[in-house]
């Protein structure tokens, strides 16, 4: 969601200023719901979503060079998380990364295409593979974190983080993509947020975030009617976390993660 890139793994992986307004919302059937209900509804609905896809943007620094990327991605949750994704601009190590990209992760793999790339790691051929345990024996990459902001982004993590807040509040309505959607506004500790994890995903977290935990989550949430996210960003004062933005939509659409096929894929390690 990423996160923390180098040129072999950074392809997996605007604040606003918070205005006081009414602390309320109104749910499907008509009740008010303060802020904090809102977000905590939202987040119980979140853990019902098997698929869904996001155009997500991401923008920060690491070790003081730009990186950047934006791109469309496919999201399945379960029966294990798979991604796949489209890229439209790369920017690793304060460098353009020329051509599109695209990424598949599944069932702890990670196929990479990037024309500039790949045919120098696979042996000519236009993708790469390379297991997780792979990538940080090759790069140092800490690829537990890369693929932790990867997911991060998604709307069960993201939401369940934001339950935390003790500021949320109704910043009105707007509409997403087409959609009616109500604006949240808040902020959160990372402390705070991560103790709405699970073990598991809050031992993710803690590797892409790397701070005390005091550093503040900074966020928007923009949720429609069926309490289901349909945009947010967030960014992490104090780190070198990305500000990132992230438009979701075709919620429970099919589609299928596939690996590419055998003889267009080289090893990387």
């Amino acid at each position: 969601m990423r996160r923390h890139f180098t040129a072999a793994a950074a392809l997996v992986l605007c604040v606003t200023g918070c205005k006081a307004t009414t602390n309320e919302s109104v749910s499907g059937g008509g009740t008010k719901l303060s802020a904090s209900q809102s977000i905590e509804l939202t987040a119980r609905k979140s853990k019902t979503l098997q698929t869904f896809a996001a155009d997500i943007s991401e923008s920060g620094t690491a070790d003081g060079k730009t990186t950047q990327m934006v791109g469309s991605f496919k999201f399945r949750l379960n029966p294990s998380p798979a991604v796949s994704a489209d890229f439209s601009q790369l920017q690793l190590g304060g460098q353009n990364v020329s051509g599109s990209g695209q990424v598949v992760f599944l069932n702890n793999i990670l196929y990479v295409k990037v024309p500039i790339l790949s045919p120098l790691l696979s042996g000519g051929r236009p993708w790469f593979k390379v297991s997780l345990n792979g990538i940080q024996a090759l790069t140092g990459v800490n690829v537990t974190a890369v693929i932790g902001g990867l997911l991060e982004t998604t709307p069960l993590t993201l939401t369940r983080m934001f339950t935390a807040s003790s500021d949320v509040h109704d910043a009105g309505g707007e509409t997403v993509d087409g959609v009616s959607t109500t604006h949240f506004q808040g902020s959160v500790t990372i402390q705070a947020a991560l103790s709405r994890l699970d073990a598991t995903d809050r031992s993710r977290l803690t590797d892409v975030y790397r701070t005390d935990g005091s550093n503040k989550i900074s966020f928007d949430v923009w949720v429609d009617d069926q309490h289901r996210p349909r945009k947010s960003t967030f960014s992490v004062q104090g780190t070198n976390t990305p500000t990132s933005t992230t438009i979701i939509y075709h919620y429970g659409q099919e589609f299928q993660v596939s690996a590419p096929p055998a003889d267009q894929v080289g090893g990387m390690g």
